[in-house]
């Protein structure tokens, strides 16, 4: 039932102390939580999330990951996230590399969320560099 989904999604991004407030009341995180709420209500199948965590400090970044990891896990909810994040990223099970707007590396998650962040770190490296950068001279 709705009322029952609301108060579980509010639970879970720390929503409930503000569910009567209006928006010009909310702190950009708060804002940003219950623009993730409105996302996730509906149970749709796919989720798309940019940034997701941009103004979330560090504990609310967590717990909402754990949330969006939960939702892939649990309802089988496919979640397409753009981060430049590492951190963020490793909360992923698969991770996608694009470099000059092309395919550049696939990696995916093994056994540990800190193994998969090194790798993640590792291919950072490589992605960024090989690259093309060019020095404006005079």
């Amino acid at each position: 039932d709705r009322a029952e989904r609301l108060q579980t999604v509010a639970n879970h991004l720390n929503l409930t102390p503000i569910l009567q407030a209006f928006p010009g009341e909310l702190s950009m995180g708060q804002r940003q939580r219950v623009a993730a709420a409105r996302a996730v209500i509906t149970q749709p199948d796919l989720l798309l999330a940019d940034e997701p965590t941009g103004s979330l400090d560090s504990l609310a970044a967590t717990d909402f990951l754990n949330y969006l990891r939960q939702l892939n896990e649990k309802e089988k909810t496919t979640i397409l996230m753009v981060t430049h994040d590492p951190f963020t990223a490793s909360f992923a099970s698969r991770i996608i590399f694009i470099k000059d707007g092309a395919f550049f590396a696939e990696v995916t998650r093994g056994k540990s969320r800190q193994q998969f962040f090194d790798r993640i770190i590792d291919m950072e490296a490589t992605v960024s560099g090989g690259g093309h950068t060019r020095v404006a001279s005079d």
